[in-house]
């Protein structure tokens, strides 16, 4: 999961959702992003996150990839969390990338990479039935002005859909 994935969802309260269904792995770099480099405005936020990592919902994964993501070199232009996503997933194989950076996004779909954004992922949630509708509706609305509306529209269908 990216830095911008792990705030969004964590803003809209999902997060303890997520990672009781998922394993769900982020590395170093994007704890950098999220906790040790966020903005007062994002204290809270960080604080959730780290508490996260401490007791191990949100499973720190340090292992680096023996080689760079043979995607890697087309990725110049992603920051340094996606850069450690790519890392992560040669290491460890996941099933999925949760991210909801645009170019990130489209890198990894073009080379046959399941990607989730937080509109997908809480569509992903109602599905496996781990939140309820009245939850899901919750939800989408703390992602209002998060995510983009094309994306809310089509998870308020999933949603209303159930």
């Amino acid at each position: 999961m990216d830095s911008d994935c792990l705030i969004k969802i964590t803003k809209a309260e999902m997060k303890e959702a997520l990672t009781g269904a998922v394993d769900a792995l982020i590395t170093p770099t994007v704890v950098a992003e999220t906790v040790d480099a966020a903005p007062p405005e994002d204290s809270v936020t960080a604080e959730r996150i780290r508490r996260n990592v401490d007791c191990g919902r949100l499973r720190l994964n340090k292992t680096a990839a023996r080689d760079r993501h043979p995607l890697a070199g087309l990725a110049s232009a992603l920051g340094d969390g996606e850069r450690s996503v790519l890392d992560l997933l040669q290491a460890v194989g996941a099933d999925a990338v949760a991210t909801d950076d645009g170019r990130f996004s489209k890198l990894l779909r073009r080379n046959g990479i399941r990607v989730m954004g937080s509109a997908e992922l809480l569509a992903f949630l109602l599905e496996l039935k781990v939140v309820s509708k009245a939850e899901a509706l919750e939800i989408v609305s703390r992602l209002t002005g998060l995510i983009p509306q094309d994306q809310y529209m089509e998870v308020r269908r999933a949603i209303d859909d159930a």
